[in-house]
């Protein structure tokens, strides 16, 4: 996927240098880069629009957890497993975001007990 987003950036770069002359940045595309896929010409303003609308994201951020974080985050869940993933992250120091990947990563689901019935 990064291979992609940095040919359009190349795209749109040379569509500026040619002063967005969409003809001459083809054909500018395809010299500087004749082993990639090449552009018909109609494709350079509708890469510019598509940029100003959809600012560029990065794509499959991995968020490093220490191992210290995570075998906290274990340890906790064996001793009180029913503590929510936010409850976990404030007494650690760490987003409820990472709980749950941690959580998710090692096959875990929170539990929360409903009393449905009254036992006499």
């Amino acid at each position: 996927m990064l291979n992609i987003q940095n040919e359009k950036v190349d795209m749109l770069l040379i569509y500026g240098e040619c002063r967005r002359n969409s003809t001459t940045s083809a054909i500018l595309y395809a010299e500087r880069y004749p082993e990639r896929q090449h552009p018909s010409r109609h494709y350079f303003p509708k890469l510019k629009v598509k940029f100003r609308q959809q600012p560029v994201v990065a794509d499959n951020q991995n968020f490093i957890v220490s191992e210290n974080s995570e075998i906290d985050i274990l340890a906790y869940i064996n001793l009180n497993c029913t503590a929510s993933t936010r409850e976990i992250a404030q007494e650690i120091g760490i987003s409820h975001q990472s709980v749950w990947r941690i959580l998710k990563k090692h096959k875990f689901r929170s539990i929360k007990y409903n009393l449905h019935q009254h036992l006499y």
